[in-house]
């Protein structure tokens, strides 16, 4: 059966919620000194590659995504750079 049209509308909005997530994420490892490449939104090798160093680096599970650890991290290490 052919989607409803506020289905396909539903999975647009979250697509694009997903995309600025990990837009946002770019941003983050970026100003943090963990070069994603390009800020597509995409998560791309680059970011997967930015990814898997910072949780290398701060001890969490190597994942290459986005995740709790990963979030956890990033705040800790932009509270860190702050002070």
């Amino acid at each position: 059966a052919p989607k409803s049209a506020l289905k396909r509308k539903a999975e647009m909005v979250a697509a694009k919620a997903v995309d600025n997530a990990v837009s946002k994420i770019q941003q983050r490892l970026a100003l943090l000194g963990y070069d994603p490449g390009s800020r597509s939104g995409q998560l791309d090798e680059g970011t997967r590659s930015a990814i898997l160093i910072f949780e290398m680096d701060h001890g969490i599970p190597m994942e290459g995504k986005i995740s709790k650890a990963l979030l956890g991290a990033l705040k800790t290490a932009e509270t860190k750079k702050k002070n």
